[in-house]
């Protein structure tokens, strides 16, 4: 399975829209991932994002699913919060929490 600090990063960058809606008006986006290998289930991931002017907050969480929890049961969260300045994001916080096996870890 992939090593869960890129698996967030991958998605977390899926869960972000375009940046270029700064000046509009408050909007929020819920998504339902599940990743699959040879059409079985192998893991889970739902975001949600909420942007406001020039600020933006993402909380998400990642789990193994089906036969991949049998070999590596992960799971874990991730929030990011900050500005957008342009069509950057520029984070104030980010934390990742998860969980793998027995090994717990926070980034």
């Amino acid at each position: 399975m992939l090593r869960l600090p890129y698996a967030f990063a991958g998605l977390l960058a899926v869960a972000l829209p375009t940046a270029s809606f700064a000046a509009a008006a408050p909007q929020s986006f819920k998504g339902e991932y599940t990743v699959s290998f040879l059409g079985l289930s192998v893991a889970r991931a739902t975001f949600s994002s909420r942007y406001d002017g020039d600020n933006y907050a993402i909380n998400g969480t990642v789990s193994a699913a089906g036969l991949a929890k049998l070999f590596d049961d992960t799971k874990g969260t991730v929030s990011s919060k900050g500005t957008i300045s342009g069509k950057q994001m520029r984070p104030a916080a980010f934390r990742a929490d998860y969980t793998s096996g027995k090994k717990a870890s926070v980034v």
